[in-house]
């Protein structure tokens, strides 16, 4: 893997829907808003929630080579504008995500 250390903002698919959907009923016509959960994970910390899921332990090898020197460290979205016009906040947690992810593709 690369860097494991960066932070990136996740958001359940059925949580971007709902702020799609309300978008489209409450959005301000050329307006530009961020469908982000707000909220920062290391990609480390979601190997550990899946390796919770799943009661497994993962071995991680650091691969040097695809670790991009200008990486931005960490992308979370501010989703307070959407909240403000439209009353969106997500409702999935990763948890809930990642489980949901990991039962379909247990069952495929």
């Amino acid at each position: 893997m690369g860097d494991i250390d960066v932070i990136r903002d996740f958001t359940d698919v059925a949580d971007v829907v709902r702020a799609y959907d309300l978008l489209l009923q409450k959005g301000r016509k050329g307006q530009v808003y961020n469908v982000r959960s707000g909220k920062g994970y290391k990609i480390g910390e979601i190997i550990v929630y899946i390796e919770n899921i799943m009661k497994i332990r993962a071995e991680i090898e650091i691969d040097k080579e695809i670790m991009r020197p200008l990486e931005i460290r960490e992308i979370v979205g501010d989703n307070s504008k959407i909240l403000h016009d439209c009353g969106w906040l997500p409702i999935y947690n990763i948890e809930t995500s990642l489980k949901s992810v990991i039962e379909y593709w247990r069952s495929h």
